[in-house]
Formats: C-alpha cells, structure tokens, sequence
C-alpha cells in the first residue's frame, strides 16, 4: 500500500492544473478527470528484480544494458553489508530486462551515490559517496568504467583526488564533455554551495576540475538533471546533521548550458517546489523532469512521483501522482536515452526495512511525447509555408542504418569542435542529424554547396549522430531531426531552427554570429 501523505503536502500538489494530461507511465494515461484509482491500469511496469535487496546505490544504463552499482546489499538474513559486485541485466525495446548477472568489483566501498552516478555516453561515473551509511568516510574520487560489448565491464579506474572536499550526497550531471558536482555534504554539518566542472577526455579519463559558478545556496541530499539546454538544481536540506531535523529547500536553481560545455551563471527560478523535499532520486525522459520517492518535513517518507515539463517559454508547474512504489527511500532510477524509459531499482520500503530487490521502469506514452516535442517544434520548427521536414528521435531511434553520404569535411565530432571553438574564440554550428531521417537525407544532399563551406572560415561546425549520442541530444532539447543550434564566439546560445535549412537561411543564421 502507499505510504500516507501529509494531507496538506498533498493538497499543495493538487492544486496544481495536471499541466501533463495525457501522460502516460507505464501504460496509465493520465488526463483531469482520471478515473479512481482502483479502476486505473497499472502506473508501473514490473521490472526483474535484483539478486538481493540493495540500497543506497547508484545505477545507469549503458549500451541497452543496465547496472547496479554500489550501496549495501542484504545478504539474506535481513542485515545489510556494503556491496562491491556490480550488477548488469540486458535492456530490451519494450523496456523490459533480463536476469541480473555479476560483473566487475568497484574498487572500495560507495554509498549515497544515487544522485552522483553519471553517464556520458558509453560510460559511468560514480563521484564520490561515503565509505558506510551513516558516520562512513566521504570520497573525494570519480571511479569509472565501460561496457564491453556482451555487457560486462572494463575493470574499474579511479582518479585523483578532485579539488573540493571529499562529499557525499552530491547531485552531479553531465554536459556535453563535462561532468558537474554541485554541493554536497563533507565531514561537518555544514553543506556546500560549490559547482566544480571537469572535461571528459576520448578515453573517458578526467582532465583539469575548474571552479564553476557557486549556487545561491548550500544543499545536499538535492536533485540536479539536465533538460531544455538548461541545468536544474532542487529540493535537499539547507543544513547539516540529523536530516529529520533540518530545513528542507523549496527553490528551484537553473543555469544555461554554454556551447562549450560549461555553466553559465545560476539563477533562482520564479516557479518553486508546493513543499520541501529532499532524499529523492531524479531522472529525465524528453522535455520532462522526475523526481521519485521525495521525503517532505520532519522526514516522511513517500512513494510518490513529482514531474514538470520544460517547453522554450520555461518550466510548468509541478504535478504529483502518488504510485505503488514498494521503493520508497535510498533506491536509484536512470534513464534508457534510447528510449526514455526510466528504471527504479532497489531501495527500502516504507518501513525501513533491511534493503529490498525491487525493480520497476515507466515511460512516457507517444501521445505525451508528442505534446512535449510539439512546443519546441512551434517555437523552433518551419515556418507558415514551410514544409514540416522533421521526424522524431524516438519513432527513428531503433531503425536500421540507411545508406547515406557522409558529411563534408567541414563538420567536426562534437568535442573536437568544442575545443575549436573555445580555443579560437570562434561561433559554433551544430548540426544533430539521424541518416535514417528522411529530412536529414534531404539535408546532407545541401551541404556540399561550396557556399556553406565557406561560411567554415568564420564558424565551427560540429555534427551530432542522435542515434550514437541521445543523450546530448536530450540535453540540448533535440527531440526531432534534422535540427541546428548556433552558437555565438562566448558560447551563449543565439537560436535553432528545426528542420531542413536551405543554403540561403544557413549562410545568414551563420553571418549573424559573433
């Protein structure tokens, strides 16, 4: 059964309009006069459950594989150990998944890590984290690995140390050639307000940490995601020590995602959160954010599901659908970029029981999909006249490879054009492009013309496969191809456009960058 809410937490929620109507997880279509519950299809769809209960763990799909990564197991008697053997299942495209097999041992113990396992591309990250539950020593290191092609993983590698202290509960996310820590809680009771940037090298290494801008205010146990080419910081307690006891944030923070991969400056959204919460897992599919299992004031735990969706004129307003999640605090959710379903994996009930196995995923139904996209397409698609020459992410993500030509010579992989960019100070074109798209095949039979190559003497160009990389294509809100995004010399944004550009729009969308 749910765990009961706070009647006035729930009410804040409520009030909201169901902005999403029409949003489907699992296969339950929500809309305003949604029948009672129990008249309703599922919310969630089961997933295989883990070997053993875990908790306090990170997980991360790869390469149509899934990872559970870290934490404590129970080891069958209802106790809990800390668990080093990383655990794989396969993803299948309906979203569910095999049986659960060992691979590759993390190299020491890591808890809290819910929020600071990390993806960037075909590879995982887990920043920091804490030796035990509790009074365990924090870390100060980045692990990482890859999948080898049958799903195991490379062994392990660990980095340096990174500048600020050694944390747990960070909410860390990556950019495109970045990975982000923001706050975050060391040995103390007091918080950090700290955002540290660190490029990822080709061989998925770490290069340089820089300081980023500081967040307005000091938070652990919080959310971060990316979504809308924008990064979104919310809900975690203001202050250290005993979480039961302390001020839950009700602010939501963003930054603008710069052409280089950085962070622009944060700012407070106008919009905040009906309630505090804290010690809750996030995840993006599309243009929406999800927070699963928040706890609220006092430390009440729930099994809720809070969600908004970001459109180009900013973030709706919050809705709350209370579910049948047994996973009500310390489980861990990541995002299929494939295909955006999210999968909810281990945790512990609502009675604070030993860790459990529990796995489930939702995904959002095509017409909720289509709503979303359908904003941006408005706001950055053809014109009145124009041809709509665009076709979905999603409907073209699992299609076979078609014939096609290559790019010019001109285009550059995306981090190699980053670092051109940055180095020379000049404006960055990036195309995102998909060869089985029939607009982008369109697309491609133009960009030969002698007239956009020379428009490469004054800007960078960089090309983005959507089906290699969705997930920089979901950060960057690119949910159809062909899509351009142009950059200025600074990295500020300066404008997209959404579907087949002629020789003519491209040269003077290019001529207006500085």
């Amino acid at each position: 059964m749910p765990t009961k809410v706070n009647r006035s937490i729930k009410s804040h929620f409520l009030k909201l309009p169901l902005a999403l109507a029409g949003l489907s997880l699992g296969i339950l279509a929500l809309s305003p006069d949604s029948a009672p519950a129990q008249q309703q299809e599922r919310f969630l769809e089961p997933a295989t459950f883990l070997p053993n209960g875990r908790a306090f763990h990170g997980v991360a799909v790869l390469r149509g594989f899934i990872y559970a990564i870290g934490g404590s197991v129970d080891p069958g008697d209802g106790s809990q150990v800390s668990a080093l053997t990383t655990h794989v299942a396969q993803v299948y495209p309906d979203g569910r998944i095999s049986g659960w097999i060992p691979t590759e041992r993390i190299p020491s113990p890591r808890h809290y890590i819910a929020n600071s396992t990390v993806v960037v591309n075909d590879t995982v990250y887990v920043l920091g984290g804490s030796s035990e539950i509790l009074s365990g020593e924090r870390a100060d290191t980045v692990i990482w690995t890859r999948p080898q092609r049958d799903g195991r993983l490379e062994p392990w590698r660990t980095s340096d140390p990174f500048p600020p202290a050694a944390l747990s509960t960070i909410a860390a996310f990556s950019t495109p050639g970045y990975i982000h820590i923001t706050g975050g809680l060391p040995r103390g009771t007091t918080p950090s307000n700290e955002t540290w940037s660190v490029r990822v090298n080709p061989d998925g290494s770490l290069g340089e940490w820089v300081e980023g801008p500081r967040m307005p205010q000091r938070l652990w146990f919080h959310c971060a995601e990316v979504v809308g080419a924008r990064a979104y910081i919310w809900g975690g307690l203001t202050e250290g020590g005993s979480n039961a006891n302390r001020s839950t944030s009700t602010a939501i923070y963003s930054a603008p995602i710069l052409g280089s991969g950085l962070l622009g400056d944060w700012v407070r959204e106008d919009k905040t959160l009906p309630v505090g919460i804290y010690s809750a897992t996030s995840a993006v599919a599309g243009p929406f954010l999800f927070t699963f299992s928040p706890r609220y004031d006092g430390g009440q735990m729930s099994n809720d599901i809070v969600w908004t969706r970001m459109t180009p004129e900013g973030m709706v307003p919050w809705t709350l659908r209370r579910t049948e999640l047994r996973n009500a605090i310390y489980h861990a959710t990541a995002t299929d970029y494939r295909l955006g379903h999210i999968y909810v994996v281990g945790g512990k009930g609502p009675e604070r029981a030993a860790p459990i196995p529990h796995a489930s995923y939702i995904k959002l139904s095509e017409g909720a999909r289509r709503m979303a996209e359908q904003a941006w397409l408005a706001q950055h698609g053809p014109r009145a006249g124009e041809a709509d020459t665009t076709e979905s992410i999603a409907e073209t993500q699992l299609l076979p490879p078609a014939a096609s030509a290559d790019l010019p010579s001109y285009f550059f992989e995306y981090a190699a054009a980053q670092n051109l960019s940055n180095r020379e100070r000049r404006p960055l074109i990036v195309y995102y492009q998909n060869d089985v798209a029939r607009g982008c095949q369109e697309q491609a039979e133009l960009l030969s013309d002698p007239r956009i190559q020379e428009l490469s003497e004054r800007a960078i160009f960089a090309a983005v496969d959507v089906r290699e990389l969705p997930q920089i294509a979901q950060q960057n809100a690119v949910f159809r191809v062909p899509t351009w995004v142009f950059y200025n010399s600074d990295g500020s944004e300066e404008v997209r456009r959404v579907g087949v550009q002629s020789v003519d729009n491209l040269r003077e969308r290019a001529g207006q960058l500085r």
